[in-house]
């Protein structure tokens, strides 16, 4: 039977053809099908999630209790006039704060109001007529008032601080925000207060209390900046 099939094939060109077309056509259907297969592997295998689990990172805060270094301390103070605006620094000669997580919760700044000084006029003679008006009795009276107290006594909304700054021993609330740096050994503590000096019997060329003063009125709030270099304790 097999040599009948062999002759077959061999004296019949057209059937041995057909045959083979068979054999051709079944070997290409594999061929698609492993293709498809392996295609499909692959897509599925791309289209999968890859989930990667990242571990929560908490960054701590300043915390701590910390004493003023002096050297590196300072208040500014920044006012304006219809005309211009003069500025200056104010000695800080105690202070000290606490720091919870980066959040200032406490702390006692003490300036010396009688070390004030003006830094934007050159000229002694002018330099020197305003610091005397600048100490007189117009504003300051650092005679009888030598030194003004900054408290903080907790924290108050968006990050701020609360507390009472006195001038002339007249003590009002303020609020204010910070920021504070980590340094090797402790901490600094910058910000700037908004404060009304008509609040604290400084009425000298205010509009509220004096009429057609003109271009020699002068604004009632003035910008107190600070600059508080704290050690740790």
């Amino acid at each position: 039977m097999v040599n009948h099939m062999l002759t077959s094939l061999v004296f019949s060109p057209t059937k041995s053809l057909k045959i083979m077309k068979k054999i051709n056509l079944s070997l290409f259907g594999l061929l698609l099908a492993s293709a498809f297969v392996f295609v499909a592997c692959n897509q599925e295998t791309s289209t999968e999630e890859v989930v990667v689990e990242e571990e929560a990172v908490i960054e701590e805060g300043v915390s701590g209790s910390f004493i003023v270094d002096q050297e590196n301390s300072s208040f500014t103070w920044l006012g304006k006039k219809v005309t211009g605006e003069h500025f200056g620094t104010i000695a800080v000669v105690d202070a000290k704060f606490t720091m919870e997580d980066g959040v200032l919760v406490s702390g006692k700044a003490v300036a010396s109001v009688a070390s004030i000084t003006v830094d934007d006029i050159e000229d002694a003679e002018m330099n020197a007529k305003l610091l005397g008006h600048l100490n007189s009795e117009d504003f300051f009276n650092t005679e009888a008032f030598p030194q003004a107290f900054l408290e903080v006594t907790g924290k108050g909304d968006d990050g701020s601080a609360v507390g009472t700054l006195t001038i002339k021993d007249i003590s009002n609330p303020v609020e204010f925000t910070y920021e504070v740096a980590e340094t090797e050994n402790g901490a600094v503590l910058t910000g700037n207060i908004v404060v009304d000096r008509t609040l604290y019997d400084i009425k000298y060329g205010s509009g509220k209390f004096f009429e057609d003063l003109g271009d020699k009125t002068i604004y009632d709030e003035f910008d107190l900046g600070f600059t508080i270099t704290g050690v740790a304790l």
